[in-house]
């Protein structure tokens, strides 16, 4: 009865599949091979090669580049090539990623590092990353850290640059390696767009919620939005001399989302600070607010945003149980701007293979490692609903492309999860399957999980699977069939 069961399985699904809205790698450097296309420039001490100062090892390869490899240096400007992005229009956004490893000491009582992407022309500019990092000032995570920022889709412009710039001195510098940026698809789990209530969010005197009002000194005042938001200075958008005020966010627990491996917070933002002394730090704290240590974003001297974009980081929900940010706005006694703008905050996780609804979310999901060369994972096939008996085996399913009628997928009568009778999505290319295997017993409370292990051979680096599971009762006179929601991952080195 096995083996009849599968000859119908698979008898149901003779189509062909086309990308579907996941995400596309628009640009990826190693510096193994070569530069990545990088350079130096101005006053300028980047190198690339093999670092022997600092990490003492590039974070994957032999080859990165670094402000000094082999001691201290100055710092200068490191240029990206010019990047394509505009296959991120019509999507979420794209993520930049990059490995950095970033000791510094404060010279004369500071130094600067941080990291901008703009078009030339400079229609586009965002800051990701930025600090005057002062002895008072939180510190950043020693080691090798990936750092990851959404930016939003008004970045997806044909030549987008990235730049990284320090200056500081009396230390081992920056580090940089792994530079990637790729489209990203998103779905809202939650949102607050600060309209009726403040979020959670909480102000010290120089933030507060409402509607800018009489910002004609805004040189961008055509970007003012309607309605309510979290700013500092809102009635005549500036903000005082010698200011040291956050705003809050309420503790968030991401850990429900911890099946998905990923979690984003999205929020929109404008900045706009003098360039010397002044900025807006962002902060995090994995503790619920007890510590804080420097994040992503716009600090001192880093490039302003003068129209509310898109912005966001990435963080592993298995990690973050008690997770806060702060928005802290810091001037010195010279000259003020607008100041800044948060709105539209939302916790978001990456699209999957979701299909119409039909199948029960979290259905499928990874519940231990990762799909990256020479590591196990573990994928999880379950019954949320429990319309299944004990005893019903798991079939995994792995193929090279998707369903041709995503997002939705293909209905198929019969085969649903829910409930027996129910109607359930196929959302793979069954012509490009190229593993399938059962999986263990499923019963309540027990998911049916499989272990794979992913060959350590660069042949399979990047490679895109889709992936979909199914339950089946053997023990009904017909065998009943569910199937589960898709995922889509990709093999990372």
């Amino acid at each position: 009865m096995m083996h009849h069961s599968l000859a119908l399985f698979a008898s149901l699904f003779l189509f062909t599949g086309t990308p579907g809205a996941q995400p596309q790698v628009l640009f990826d450097a190693d510096f193994e091979a070569d530069d990545g296309g990088f350079t130096g420039a101005f006053t300028n001490d980047w190198e690339h090669g093999a670092p022997t100062s600092g990490p003492g090892v590039a974070r994957s390869g032999t080859q990165c580049w670094a402000t000094n490899l082999s001691g201290t240096g100055a710092g200068g400007f490191l240029l990206s090539p010019l990047i394509d992005t505009t296959a991120a229009a019509g999507s979420d956004g794209l993520l930049l990623t990059w490995w950095q490893y970033l000791e510094a000491v404060p010279q004369f009582g500071y130094y600067y590092a941080y990291v901008k992407v703009s078009n030339p022309s400079h229609d586009v500019v965002q800051s990701v990353f930025g600090s005057r990092l002062e002895t008072s000032e939180a510190p950043y995570p020693a080691g090798w850290q990936q750092m990851a920022v959404r930016l939003g889709p008004e970045l997806a412009v044909p030549d987008l640059q990235i730049e990284f710039h320090f200056e500081g001195g009396l230390s081992d510098g920056w580090y940089v390696d792994d530079v990637r940026i790729e489209t990203l698809h998103t779905v809202t789990v939650e949102s607050e767009d600060f309209e009726l209530a403040d979020g959670g969010f909480t102000g010290e005197p120089l933030w507060g919620r409402g509607t800018p009002q009489n910002c004609f000194s805004f040189p961008n005042s055509g970007h003012i939005p309607a309605g309510s938001l979290w700013g500092t200075g809102l009635i005549d958008c500036s903000y005082p001399d010698d200011s040291n005020s956050s705003l809050v966010s309420p503790t968030l627990d991401l850990t429900p989302w911890a099946n998905r491996r990923e979690v984003y917070l999205l929020w929109r933002r404008m900045v706009e600070t003098e360039a010397i002394g002044d900025g807006v730090h962002h902060e995090i704290s994995f503790d619920g607010g007890t510590t804080w240590e420097s994040s992503l974003g716009d600090h001192s001297r880093a490039y302003t945003t003068t129209s509310m974009v898109g912005f966001g980081q990435r963080f592993d929900p298995a990690l973050t149980p008690s997770v806060k940010l702060r928005f802290r706005m810091k001037s010195d006694g010279i000259e003020t701007e607008a100041g800044a703008w948060i709105d539209d905050f939302e916790i978001a996780v990456p699209e999957r293979v979701l299909g119409s609804g039909s199948n029960p979310q979290d259905s499928l999901f990874v519940s231990s490692g990762a799909f990256e060369l020479g590591s196990s994972v573990q994928l999880a096939i379950d019954d949320p609903g429990a319309s299944f008996p004990p005893g019903s085996i798991g079939l995994l399913s792995i193929s090279l492309g998707p369903d041709s009628g995503l997002p939705n997928g293909t209905p198929i009568p019969g085969w649903g999860m829910a409930a027996p009778g129910s109607s359930g999505d196929y959302l793979i290319d069954f012509t490009g399957i190229v593993f399938s295997k059962f999986t263990s017993f499923w019963s309540p409370g027990t998911p049916s999980v499989l272990n794979l292990a992913i060959p350590n051979d660069p042949l399979f680096a990047d490679i895109e699977l889709w992936l979909q599971g199914a339950l089946i009762d053997f023990s009904a006179p017909t065998a009943r069939v569910g199937l589960t929601t898709g995922l889509f991952e990709r093999i990372s080195s």
